[in-house]
């Protein structure tokens, strides 16, 4: 199949990209592997951290499909109420951050 010149231009610029994308991705992978030297505890904050988020997020997740399929909210009427989660989460862990 016969390609215009134009065309192979193009692929050989997405090429090049391509490469100077990998060497940047290369030095970022390289600048990670330093923080194998990180103290353990570091570690351990960034691991639980890691979980808090997570178990937020699947609880998000799980509260959703609980009010549509087993209580049979409408998916309006379940974001409201999603809302209203999110914001009484927002609002009492600012209380104790700000006046703990």
């Amino acid at each position: 199949m016969f390609y215009p010149k134009k065309e192979v231009s193009y692929l050989s610029k997405l090429n090049q990209a391509f490469n100077g994308e990998k060497e940047i991705l290369s030095s970022k992978i390289e600048n990670f592997k330093s923080i194998k030297l990180a103290p353990r505890d570091l570690w351990i904050f960034y691991i639980i951290c890691f979980l808090d988020s997570l178990s937020y997020f699947i609880f998000s997740y799980i509260l959703m499909l609980y009010l549509i399929e087993t209580l049979e909210f409408t998916d309006n009427f379940s974001g409201v109420i999603y809302g209203i989660y999110g914001a009484f989460i927002s609002v009492f862990f600012n209380y104790i951050w700000f006046n703990c």
